[in-house]
């Protein structure tokens, strides 16, 4: 058990229609809540909840879609000090092809400024990520925003299976945000429901750039380093044959004028990045390209 309010929930396969009313599913404590349903067939469809705690939010309607596959559901608020982008989605095992995985990047690459949380009933089974093409395509296109799973235990057991269908994903990598996943194990659905709760700090981090070190390497630094030992190879040559009778001396004297001619040609320069920038090292500016 825990002592922590329920800021959001997130409703999946809520089974609402565009006849039903909203307000008849209104919960003690919370605001009407935001809903996507599915289209043209039964099942299906996603329900936000915030907590009239929380004052500033909002549905992001233009990243937020349905059809009678799959629902993506974009929310907005403010929680203390910090703005989060909720993602709540439902995919139907029936979906079609890469269609889900394409309208999910497309959100994705809008989002990517954001400290967001990505959520729902996938129907990808993570247990079969080496297994699967369409669920390594998934695990993929997710990670690659700079998203990581926070939960790793089965979230749907039968008697013959137990799979990791239910994903709740953070892209928040770098700050202080220390989260607990859990898994209520209760029979009200066959799913259990999955609980994150994030503790954070009481303070905005406002500062979102680090100065960072770094080397500049390219062709004319590289003839640059090579024209430098060439033009010093007899004092090179010489800190190899002195007459110190000391291997370590030696080697200590050739080391330092090779140093010394490394950083003249490699100069070490600072620059600020943006924190974003550090969650995707591998991302460079010729694939930014």
């Amino acid at each position: 058990t825990t002592n922590h309010s329920i800021d959001i929930i997130c409703i999946t396969e809520s089974w609402l229609t565009d006849y039903d009313n909203v307000l008849d599913y209104q919960l003690e404590n919370y605001h009407v809540p935001f809903f996507n349903n599915r289209k043209n067939r039964f099942g299906g469809g996603v329900m936000v909840y915030i907590h009239k705690s929380i004052t500033k939010f909002k549905i992001n309607t233009a990243l937020s879609s349905g059809n009678e596959y799959n629902n993506i559901l974009v929310v907005d608020a403010t929680i203390g000090l910090n703005k989060h982008c909720i993602i709540a989605c439902y995919r139907s095992p029936s979906s079609r092809g890469d269609e889900f995985i394409n309208q999910l990047d497309r959100v994705l690459a809008q989002v990517s400024n954001k400290q967001c949380i990505l959520t729902g009933d996938l129907n990808y089974n993570l247990y079969n990520v080496a297994s699967d093409a369409a669920t390594e395509s998934y695990y993929n296109m997710v990670t690659a925003h700079s998203f990581k799973q926070l939960l790793t235990k089965p979230t749907r057991i039968t008697n013959t299976s137990k799979t990791l269908i239910d994903h709740t994903w953070s892209n928040d990598l770098i700050t202080d945000t220390q989260c607990k996943s859990y898994l209520l194990i209760t029979d009200i659905s066959d799913h259990l429901p999955c609980i994150t709760i994030f503790e954070s700090s009481k303070y905005k981090i406002k500062s979102k750039y680090t100065t960072i070190e770094y080397r500049e390497f390219n062709e004319a630094r590289m003839d640059d380093f090579r024209e430098q030992i060439i033009a010093g190879s007899d004092i090179l040559k010489f800190n190899c044959t002195n007459s110190h009778t000391d291997i370590h001396r030696k080697y200590e004297d050739f080391m330092d004028k090779l140093t010394q001619y490394y950083n003249e040609s490699f100069p070490v320069r600072k620059k600020k990045v943006h924190s974003k920038t550090l969650q995707k090292p591998w991302i460079s500016s010729a694939l930014l390209k």
